[in-house]
């Protein structure tokens, strides 16, 4: 079977697309914005084309008009940092192409590369006059095919009801572990447990420690509106394993939680062995 190859192009060497990068399983091209007037070979097979921008205006609309015409039918991502939040209010972004945030992309390319490998295309492919509300009605999310339970930290009701709605369309049950009695047999029950915060606080902080002192065993997966990068840093440091961003796909939600899991699995087999 050919190797997946991916044609990657902007800024690509910004600090918050490394850990992108360096996560690709397929074969990567990188070509600078000014030079993708040079793929003329007919060998350029692509099933994904990545355009990164960590400010507004990085990528011409020219650009965009050329590798449309040369890569017919390829998906053309737009990966943003952070500096173009808004730009859909504010700016003057490229109409047509699928957005996505740095620290949505885990989630999303996950799911791209799942639907490629069992149908051979996937939400990606919808035409891109495709809004944001038809790519979600199209999108086909797979449930989670054990009835784990996972955990909910949240101050309000309203929070706590928003993520358990989401982990039950996902076939999870959840527990509002700020107003549970938890005995021992309990707290073993949890697989992971789903933190909803707005950003890294000493209050955030606290509730962690409080969280992992109480419930040891489960994963620790934040969720948080629109995170920074010093952000994510922070709370890998403070025993996270995952950080999805608000708002998010119910695909986001679910891998995150599966790949944090299965994560500590191995680190689990690991050390066992």
């Amino acid at each position: 079977m050919r190797q997946r190859q991916i044609l990657i192009s902007g800024d690509y060497w910004h600090a918050e697309f490394k850990a992108i990068l360096s996560s690709f399983d397929a074969l990567v091209t990188m070509i600078p914005t000014d030079k993708l007037d040079r793929l003329v070979s007919p060998d350029d097979q692509f099933e994904l084309i990545v355009l990164a921008e960590s400010r507004r205006d990085q990528i011409p609309r020219e650009t965009v008009d050329l590798l449309r015409e040369r890569f017919a039918g390829v998906p053309l991502v737009n990966l943003l940092g952070s500096w173009c939040e808004g730009e859909t209010r504010s700016g003057d972004p490229v109409p047509g192409l699928i957005r996505v945030y740095w620290h949505q992309w885990r989630g999303q390319y996950d799911k791209f590369v799942k639907q490629l490998d069992s149908n051979q295309i996937s939400d990606w492919h919808l035409p891109s006059t495709a809004s944001v509300a038809d790519r979600i009605q199209a999108s086909s999310t797979i449930s989670n095919l054990e009835p784990e339970i996972i955990g909910v930290s949240a101050w309000s009701q309203p929070q706590f009801e928003m993520l358990a709605d989401s982990l039950k369309s996902l076939g999870y049950r959840s527990r509002w572990l700020e107003r549970c009695t938890w005995d021992a047999e309990a707290i073993k029950l949890l697989s992971a447990i789903c933190i909803d915060a707005n950003s890294v606080t000493d209050d955030l902080v606290n509730r962690i420690e409080w969280l992992k002192s109480t419930f040891p065993d489960p994963v620790l997966i934040l969720i948080l509106n629109f995170p920074r990068m010093n952000e994510v840093h922070s709370a890998v440091e403070l025993g996270v394993s995952e950080v999805l961003s608000k708002p998010f796909e119910l695909a986001d939600l679910l891998t995150a939680v599966m790949r944090a899991c299965k994560n500590a699995a191995k680190e689990n087999n690991s050390v066992i062995q």
